[in-house]
């Protein structure tokens, strides 16, 4: 039970009301129930976060973290006898420190919103997942996010200098800060992020930024097929050329994305396409993007033109698209060695027509991070649970069969936490198992996610 003055023992908001506790029963996965808490605590101040903890600790209340909502793992579904700690407004812009390359900001601060700032004064933080007009940066770093530019400039955990928080029974900690090199003692900063909120609750975080690039260029090709796309961007490779951006998506996004009502009119059909970003310095971007067009003219690359922005409209888009163009959706960001990428789609996908199903792939082919999408346009609402499980079984032991991983970027949570065991030893489980129990030994802190 909430104790009724858990307002007044904490100095924290927090809210009973039906309407409220609804608001926040589900993420963006759509695979599971929503679940509705018993309260949710919108702290103001990092202080109210530890006396918060140190009460529902005392109390044995599971408290589930909350940020953007933005998950498509589960990871942000609360419990039904627990409490949502919504950390929206633990929201400010602590400090931009040019001497130190560095941001300190709070949880709450929307993605988007980081990005507009450091860039304003002459900064740049890279990591950019689709979702960035509405991730929390504090969602970002426990998810250990990526985005199409990490294939030049890693994800998330490659940023995060220092963390500052609290353990689940309300004992504050502060690790790292703003030091460029920092071996003492085990990596507790790598353990937090990408933990997906069952180690511990940030309430700061300092994170790196860099120069940012003078010049910023995007190309898109045509190509015939994905090996051909593979083949252009080890081309590319060869030739020692790194674009901050290599994607690829299929056709059946275009039309996705047209479902939704936007215009695609300037996106000619293409079986295939590959985005391409270039950054740097003018000269430099220059003498990129004429290398590039060589080696697409060697490739039979067909050259596409379209503004930037329209591009990327598109580009983040294709989520929801296939999502109506697709009826029901269930997606995967599986990653592979790039060597298996075409042939694990060809696979899938005759699998999937056995089972009536379409399964479209696109994403980060530079670092071979799939966004597998299994779509069921032509199943029956009553057969649709079956067949989803058949071949999201089979699309994962597939992808974990040629050397990849159950995730490149978006989590665990509730959606995968069963194929844990697939990839992992049992050795593996209980070595994680056993770091949750020493940071969280009562299992009151996003209990259920991740693992089995």
């Amino acid at each position: 039970m909430i104790p009724h003055n858990l307002a007044a023992l904490t100095g924290c908001p927090i809210s009973l009301n039906p309407q409220d506790c609804e608001a926040v029963s589900r993420d963006e996965w759509r695979g599971g129930d929503a679940v509705v808490p018993l309260a949710v605590a919108q702290p103001t101040k990092a202080d109210q976060v530890g006396r918060l903890l140190a009460v529902t600790h005392a109390h044995r209340i599971p408290v589930v973290v909350r940020g953007g909502g933005t998950s498509t793992t589960g990871a942000a579904i609360p419990v039904a006898n627990g409490l949502v700690l919504d950390l929206s407004r633990l929201n400010r812009w602590i400090e931009l420190d040019a001497i130190n390359q560095c941001v300190t900001v709070e949880p709450g601060v929307i993605l988007a919103d980081l990005h507009q700032w450091v860039e304003s004064s002459g900064w740049f933080y890279p990591p950019d997942p689709a979702s960035l007009a509405r991730c929390t940066i504090g969602g970002t770093v426990v998810q250990n996010a990526g985005g199409p530019r990490c294939v030049k400039y890693g994800v998330t955990r490659d940023y995060v200098m220092g963390l500052s928080g609290f353990y689940p029974d309300g004992t504050p900690f502060s690790w790292g800060g703003k030091l460029r090199k920092n071996v003492a003692g085990l990596d507790l900063i790598g353990l937090m992020v990408g933990s997906e909120g069952i180690l511990g609750v940030i309430t700061e975080m300092v994170l790196r930024v860099i120069p940012k690039p003078a010049c910023r260029e995007t190309q898109l090709w045509g190509v015939s097929s994905l090996d051909a796309a593979l083949g252009f961007l080890l081309a590319l490779r060869k030739k020692g050329l790194n674009p901050a951006v290599m994607d690829y998506f299929p056709d059946a996004c275009r039309q996705a994305v047209a479902s939704i009502g936007m215009d695609v009119g300037l996106l000619p059909p293409h079986p295939h396409y590959v985005l391409l970003e270039w950054d740097g310095d003018q000269r430099g971007v220059a003498a990129d993007r004429e290398a590039c067009e060589t080696e697409a003219q060697a490739c039979s690359c067909t050259p596409i033109h379209i503004p930037s922005e329209s591009l990327w409209s598109i580009r983040r888009a294709m989520s929801s698209g296939l999502h109506r163009w697709g009826q029901r959706k269930q997606s995967h960001d599986i990653t592979l060695p790039l060597s298996e990428v075409a042939g694990y789609i060809d696979t899938i996908q005759g699998i999937a027509q056995k089972w009536g199903v379409v399964v479209v792939g696109y994403g980060h082919l530079g670092d071979g991070n799939i966004h597998l999408n299994i779509l069921g346009p032509h199943v029956i609402d009553s057969e649709w649970p079956r067949v989803l499980d058949v071949v999201t079984d089979q699309a994962i032991g597939l992808a974990l069969q040629r050397g990849g991983t159950l995730s490149g970027e978006h989590g665990i949570g509730l959606a995968k936490k069963r194929y844990m065991s697939s990839q992992f030893s049992s050795r593996d489980l209980a070595v994680m198992r056993g770091i949750k129990l020493v940071f969280d030994p009562e299992g009151l802190l996003n209990p259920g996610k991740m693992l089995p």
